[in-house]
């Protein structure tokens, strides 16, 4: 078969030129056969043999050697490469390059807020989707890193772990996630801008992980108001000091220290950002760049 007539609209990310998402472009979509009986959407992405893939409970992705991927009646043999035992993200590598998938824009960083509406994309559904915040434990279980709470409207028959969530504009904004919800009608979501650092790290390290930026904060504190920066660390060198406040990362305004500690999260390991602090009366803006490791929150005595 020659995959580079197949018009399958990818929903991911970054690298590709950009188009908005129809549901008119394709009645077919990529699926991951984890068993005879049980199936989910995977996420083609720029890398021509990468997917992107979320396992069901019930499945251990690290027992199959190869994981068969189906477009259509077509079968495309394949290997896990990378499982995120936290979110049960997979990566998945096919054995042969699969050309021709269309990439719309990606929708990255900071995650959506509440109210943002959104829709499931797969065959045959729009399901009606509405942000309804950002979520960090279930059943008093930490995530690893926030999840995004949405009200899902349609059947659950079309909520499949791995199904993509479009904005208005065709945007992707997370895939859903295999993390059950104790309000009915909701569910979770992995936000775009997760999947974005996965494959953006994974191309260039061949791994993925949390950031350490070396910045110490009160707990429990709102203000995010530095008040130790370890020695050597990313915030070290970018010239960060105690007492500075974080004011924005990246372009984007910090208005707490929850949402700061969620922004780097998100962070990619080796990208420089922008970070604008308040010294005394007067913002500065310094270049950090974060490398692997956990963040350290001093708690409060």
């Amino acid at each position: 078969m020659d995959f580079s007539t197949f018009r399958y609209f990818a929903l991911i990310l970054l690298f590709s030129v950009s188009a908005p998402l129809s549901a008119d472009e394709s009645e077919k979509e990529v699926i991951i056969q984890w068993s005879r009986s049980t199936s989910t959407p995977v996420l083609p992405t720029p890398n021509e043999r990468w997917f992107i893939g979320v396992a069901p409970k019930a499945i251990n992705p690290t027992e199959n050697s190869e994981i068969t991927l189906k477009i259509g009646a077509d079968e495309i043999s394949s290997r896990l490469i990378h499982f995120d035992q936290a979110h049960r993200v997979c990566l998945i590598e096919s054995f042969v390059p699969i050309t021709g998938l269309t990439v719309p824009e990606f929708a990255t960083f900071p995650l959506p807020d509440a109210g943002e509406k959104l829709h499931c994309w797969k065959p045959g559904s729009s399901c009606p989707t509405t942000v309804a915040g950002k979520e960090y434990s279930v059943r008093g279980e930490p995530f690893s890193s926030p999840l995004l709470r949405v009200r899902v409207a349609d059947a659950a028959e079309f909520c499949l772990p791995g199904t993509p969530l479009i904005c208005s504009q065709g945007k992707l904004f997370g895939i859903l996630a295999e993390v059950s919800s104790t309000v009915e009608g909701e569910a979770h979501a992995i936000p775009a801008s997760c999947l974005h650092k996965l494959l953006t790290e994974f191309a260039r390290y061949h791994r993925t992980g949390k950031v350490r930026v070396g910045l110490v904060f009160e707990d429990k504190a709102q203000t995010p108001q530095v008040i130790e920066v370890r020695t050597g660390s990313p915030a070290d060198a970018a010239g960060i000091e105690p007492g500075d406040v974080i004011l924005s990362v990246g372009g984007h305004e910090v208005p707490d220290l929850d949402e700061l500690t969620q922004m780097i999260h998100l962070l990619i390991a080796g990208d420089t950002v922008d970070v604008t602090v308040l010294r005394g009366l007067k913002e500065t803006t310094l270049k950090l760049t974060p490398e692997f490791a956990e963040p350290v929150v001093a708690e409060a005595p």
